[in-house]
């Protein structure tokens, strides 16, 4: 009887883990003023149940170990205040809502780097850090968000500093019944010590996958299958299903060889956006062990955003958004 117990009770959480529906997301831009019911219509027409609200802190020029965050100056959405309204226009409207505290790069500098040399601004890092976190964790905690991501792309400090890590995600724990999980770079994803103190491994999943102008789906699909074995044997180490926490491409040429490049000379081509999308939706999206994702990225004001000649991330009126709206139908 306990033998055939526990193999019962094994089926039954292997089949929990494994049949859930995905979460399927978009990274929402803040807004400039109170999100409406319009703003997020057209995010129900794609079928995303689920939408990322980001709101970013800055660097302090004048002292590298302080963020700012909540000033005037910034967008509604990026405040406080802001970024309650929209977490509670999001819940009113039906989604479910990933809130994502993001320190943004300043004059090209890749977060991921950051560094000290005295213990003393890493403390005061560290404070700041944890200050700004924990202002949204109250605010996820009273409006019930669903899910809450601790960081993004931290990488350096995330290595050099353990014990902050495994306080924040402890005290957090106390505060908070939400499901946690943290947005590790593409490339840095299995150095990340935490994740079976979390509930989903969080991928920025920019993944080079192919150097050509113009690659067919099939040299896409066989770019991916080195990258979708890692993720599945990490996943089932950690027992954890992966996260896409940001996926996306832009609508230029060769979007699938550095899709986290930032480049101002890129070529248009709407077609490479969508091929890229369709080779991760059919490659790595309909496996098990991934739990969906977060598309990166969604303006707000749609009619007027994406369209022939952007060449950023967001696949708003141009053909990727169909790639979207038909893998999320599923």
């Amino acid at each position: 009887m306990t033998k055939l117990f526990v193999f019962l009770s094994f089926l039954f959480f292997a089949n929990l883990l494994f049949s859930q529906k995905k979460i399927e997301g978009v990274n929402l831009v803040s807004v400039k003023e109170k999100l409406v019911e319009t703003h997020l219509s057209p995010i129900k027409n794609i079928h995303a149940k689920w939408v990322s609200i980001v709101p970013f802190c800055d660097i302090d020029s004048s002292n590298s170990a302080r963020l700012i965050y909540n000033q005037p100056w910034e967008y509604y959405g990026e405040r406080l205040e802001g970024v309650r309204q929209m977490v509670q226009t999001a819940h009113l409207s039906g989604f479910s809502v990933m809130l994502k505290p993001q320190v943004r790069e300043s004059n090209g500098r890749y977060v991921g780097h950051i560094n000290f040399r005295k213990k003393r601004d890493w403390k005061t890092f560290e404070q700041s850090y944890r200050a700004y976190i924990f202002a949204f964790i109250d605010i996820a905690k009273e409006e019930n968000v669903a899910l809450f991501c601790i960081g993004t792309e931290l990488g350096r400090f995330v290595k050099e500093r353990p014990k902050f890590w495994k306080k924040l995600i402890k005290d957090i724990r106390k505060v908070y019944n939400g499901e946690l999980t943290y947005a590790a770079n593409w490339d840095d994803y299995e150095k990340f010590p935490y994740w079976k103190e979390l509930d989903y491994i969080g991928v920025d999943a920019y993944f080079p996958i192919s150097k050509k102008t113009a690659p067919t789906y099939t040299e896409l699909a066989k770019g991916w299958e080195p990258i979708v074995a890692k993720m599945k044997k990490t996943s089932k180490e950690m027992r954890k299903k992966i996260l896409l926490t940001e996926f996306g491409y832009r609508s230029i040429e060769r979007s699938a060889f550095k899709p986290w490049l930032h480049t101002s000379d890129a070529v248009f081509d709407e077609n490479s956006q969508a091929n890229s999308l369709e080779a991760l939706f059919r490659s790595v999206w309909k496996n098990d062990f991934i739990a969906g994702g977060f598309l990166w990225r969604w303006y707000p004001y749609h009619p007027t955003s994406g369209g022939k000649g952007d060449t950023k991330y967001t696949v708003q009126n141009k053909l990727g958004e169909e790639i979207v709206r038909k893998h999320y139908a599923f």
